[in-house]
């Protein structure tokens, strides 16, 4: 993890990349992508995403690329 926010994501990087400033506001976000293994280890799968502070607290999870239109109020505390 880096010093700002990241969106470790599983097979639609590119998506989550378009997506990473909405999601974040004005904090830094650096988009990572994992295989598959790893990001099921972490909570998604397929075209999902997980958001995490730089001390390795998880802020959001999406199922799919589709879901992160709508952050949650945790987000706006990272």
């Amino acid at each position: 993890l880096g010093p700002g926010l990241t969106l470790l994501t599983g097979l639609d990087r590119d998506a989550w990349e378009a997506t990473a400033g909405a999601v974040a506001g004005s904090a830094p976000v650096v988009v990572r992508s994992v295989d598959a293994i790893s990001a099921r280890a972490l909570g998604f799968h397929g075209r999902g995403a997980l958001l995490a502070r730089p001390d390795g607290v998880h802020i959001e999870l999406w199922s799919s690329a589709d879901r992160a239109t709508a952050p949650s109020p945790e987000l706006a505390l990272a």
